[in-house]
Formats: structure tokens, C-alpha cells, sequence
């Protein structure tokens, strides 16, 4: 119970978290990588197979409310209160609020309020936020089909201290943390050896890979195309799955799914 008590809750600080990480062409970037990863990887159109989708962490849902529009079975999980509010009047607005399942409670406590097991679960910038990142991947296998898939991103610490390379802050960087308790800096940012050694302990490949906001952190001015939305997206998009680019992503995402007859094109 302790370390449920120590993970990270967003009450107090829904709308600030909200406004940064979800607003603005940033939240924009976010949607429309793990959008495409999704629609590329999986049969969610209207006429497709109805899914069974989890979202741990969901915060605001977005997916998980595009998934509810188009017919899929989906259950929402945050621990934070406000956030799940914020969602559910989200919901209502895209009239998809009756069609999903919510639960408010740390994921720990998820396996004894839901019935059965998902096609795919999401979970989507939670792990960092966590007291034992190492439990996450495992926990998430518990709750997965045997042909079920996990959609996970995470922080990238590497990306992190390449722009705080950038910037000269060269004095953060040697610190033991780079974030505090109020900061919207994840307290745990990941790499992607470090997932990919729990992956393999929990009998997972990954099965695509994306970078999030490869470039686009990095820049410090809005001239030329960057100063045009569309065309930031457009490029993000383009160099969204390129090598090396997107080993720069802020975030990086993953398409994981058991071990059998999986090809890891992670490194392609």
C-alpha cells in the first residue's frame, strides 16, 4: 500500500497539467503520433472487429473517447478525481460519456473492479510518474488477452538531458532528480534499455516504435515552417519513426505485444 500512496496524483494541479502537456500544438504532436501508431497497427475503423480497450492513466481520454466513437468497448482508469471529471465532461461533449467505463482509483486497484481481459491497453506518460516503474510492464501483462497489445509511452530521460545540454544547464543535469514535487518534469524519466529489459522479463517485443516532439522542443524560434502548425505536425509526423529521430522524441512510444512470432523492428 505504500507505494501506491507515494505514485504521482494530478489533484490540485488537473488544469495546469492539462493546459501544458495536453494543450497547445504540443498536446497537438502528441494526439496525432500516437494516433497514426494506433490506426496503423490496429483494426479500430467503423466495420472492424469491436476492441476491448483499457486506458491506465488516461487523464483526459482523448484516445479512448476516439476509440468509444467508433464502437470499441473501453474503459477508462485515472487516480486522479479532477482529472477523470475533466475527462468525463470531455466525454460528454464528444457524446461518447455513456459509453465508457470509469474507474478512479490507483491502477493497482484496477484488477478487482473490471471483469475479463483487453484486446489493447493503454497506457500513455504514467510510468514515470510512478513510485516502481519496474511493477508497471508486468502489472499491465496481468490485464492484456493472449493476442492482446500494449500501447506505452514514456518520458525519455535522454531527450531530457540533451535539451538541458542545449540549453547550457549543465548544473541540472548533475543533479540526482531532475524534477521536484511540484514540477510538471516527470520524477522517473525512462530509457529505452531500461524498458526494454523489463519487456523481455515480462515476455513482451516491441512491435513499433515512435518519437514524440522529435524536433520540435528543440527549437528556439518560430521562423520558416515553424511558425505554420499543420506543417510542424506534418513534419513530426514525417520523422516521427526515422532513425535516429526518433530516439530524440521527448516522449517515445511503443506497440508491445507478446513474445510469440513478433518481429522487434524497434532498431530497423
Amino acid at each position: 500500500m505504500e507505494i501506491v500512496k507515494m505514485d504521482k496524483s494530478f489533484n490540485g494541479i488537473s488544469k495546469k497539467f492539462a493546459t501544458r502537456i495536453y494543450g497547445g500544438l504540443k498536446g497537438k504532436i502528441r494526439l496525432a503520433v500516437i494516433w497514426r501508431d494506433l490506426t496503423s497497427s490496429f483494426p479500430i475503423h467503423a466495420g472492424d472487429k469491436s476492441l476491448r480497450i483499457l486506458d491506465i492513466g488516461s487523464g483526459l481520454g482523448q484516445h479512448a473517447m476516439r476509440m468509444a466513437k467508433l464502437g470499441h468497448e473501453v474503459v477508462c482508469n485515472d487516480t486522479s478525481a479532477e482529472m477523470l471529471a475533466m475527462a468525463k465532461k470531455l466525454a460528454a461533449d464528444f457524446k461518447v460519456a455513456d459509453h465508457i467505463e470509469w474507474h478512479c482509483c490507483p491502477y493497482q486497484h484496477l484488477k478487482d473492479k473490471i471483469n475479463g481481459d483487453f484486446d489493447l491497453v493503454f497506457c500513455h506518460a504514467l510510468i514515470e510518474w510512478l513510485a516502481r516503474p519496474e511493477d508497471l510492464i508486468p502489472d499491465l501483462t496481468n490485464f492484456i488477452n493472449p493476442k492482446g497489445s500494449i500501447s506505452l509511452s514514456y518520458y525519455n530521460k535522454y531527450a531530457l538531458e540533451y535539451r538541458n545540454l542545449l540549453r547550457g544547464n549543465f548544473r541540472i543535469i548533475e543533479k540526482p532528480s531532475l524534477a521536484d514535487e511540484v514540477s510538471l518534469t516527470p520524477r522517473n524519466p525512462m530509457t529505452l534499455p531500461v524498458i526494454d529489459n523489463w519487456l523481455d522479463k515480462s515476455d513482451l517485443k516491441i512491435r513499433s516504435s515512435s518519437g514524440i516532439r522529435v524536433f520540435y522542443d528543440y527549437a528556439n524560434n518560430q521562423k520558416g515552417g515553424l511558425a505554420n502548425d499543420e506543417s510542424v505536425i506534418e513534419m513530426e509526423l514525417k520523422y516521427s519513426n526515422r532513425e535516429p529521430y526518433k530516439w530524440l522524441g521527448r516522449y517515445v512510444h511503443l506497440i508491445c505485444e507478446p513474445n510469440h512470432g513478433i518481429q522487434d523492428s524497434t532498431r530497423e
